[in-house]
């Protein structure tokens, strides 16, 4: 899910095993400061140049560009981090060769043709890793009394590290910010989100940059299904909403799934599956537009 920091912590294992790697390390982002994606053979033409090729000696064609790239990986023991990728297109040809080599891929979108690829779902924190968190960002901790204040906030993040990160980041500048103060402060849903931003780093923005990568049919569903804020929903009561049949509704659903926009339950009793958006995303949805599935989405720039 976007905002779970899959990023900080490809980065922080990067560092960690380091070691591991002698010959180096390779790191790419793919999405750029204008949310547009990074062409491969333009990523290709930094590792080429960053393992020692001159600019002259950087073929032209892609997949000149990628048997170069292989060829000078295939008797390296490095160590390749491609962030935010989105594409299986980007992963096949930014993989090293060589058997030794590392590959560390952060990603919201599936990956299903990559292969031999160990897949790791990063969900938020839980209650108490949240808690942890929050006071490291904030460089203090709650007092008893406050204790459940510092729950308050954890709770309007929806335990999730960017918007965790934001929250305590921002009282370092005002030691008179209590977590009960905090907790005031992001109460009102629907000004949550303009709270969550600091500088640069913001959630809306984080998911805003998911958002636009999914299709239209994707996005308006999103939007609709905003209408059961964080309560579970059916694909049967889907339906309804998205104005469709069950089985198409159960599709789309579980598409939504797939790309980490909703999360999955079962009722204990019935055994139905159930669907929930993240309470931040059903913020960021409701401020899109209308709800009603035969209303118009509003762009999002």
């Amino acid at each position: 899910m976007a905002g779970t920091g899959k990023s900080a912590l490809a980065i922080h294992l990067a560092h960690r095993c380091r070691a591991d790697f002698p010959d180096g390390q390779l790191y790419i982002n793919f999405r750029t400061a204008g949310n547009t994606q990074v062409d491969p053979a333009d990523a290709l033409g930094w590792f080429l140049r960053a393992l020692g090729c001159k600019p002259s000696e950087v073929p032209a064609e892609l997949q000149e560009r990628a048997q170069l790239y292989r060829s000078l990986t295939a008797d390296q023991r490095m160590l390749v981090v491609l962030d935010n990728a989105s594409t299986d297109e980007q992963v096949r040809h930014l993989a090293p060769a060589g058997s030794a080599c590392g590959l560390l891929v952060t990603t919201s979108t599936p990956m299903s043709n990559v292969p031999a690829a160990h897949q790791v779902v990063l969900p938020p924190l839980t209650a108490d890793e949240s808690i942890a968190f929050l006071t490291r960002m904030a460089g203090c901790q709650p007092i008893e009394s406050d204790r459940r204040s510092a729950e308050l906030v954890t709770e309007y993040c929806g335990y999730l590290p960017t918007a965790l990160r934001i929250a305590g980041t921002r009282s370092t500048g005002r030691p008179h910010w209590t977590f009960r103060r905090m907790a005031s402060n992001l109460a009102d849903e629907h000004g949550r989100l303009d709270r969550l931003q600091l500088g640069s780093l913001a959630v809306r923005q984080t998911f805003v940059q998911a958002f636009q990568s999914l299709e239209h049919d994707a996005q308006r569903s999103i939007c609709a299904l905003s209408v059961f804020h964080q309560g579970v929903f059916t694909a049967r009561r889907a339906s309804m909403v998205l104005g469709m049949c069950e089985a198409s509704a159960e599709d789309i659903l579980e598409s939504l799934v797939e790309h980490h926009w909703l999360t999955v339950t079962r009722g204990e009793d019935t055994g139905c599956t159930g669907y929930q958006l993240h309470i931040l995303v059903s913020l960021f949805a409701r401020t899109l537009g209308s709800a009603r599935p035969a209303g118009r989405l509003t762009t999002v720039s």
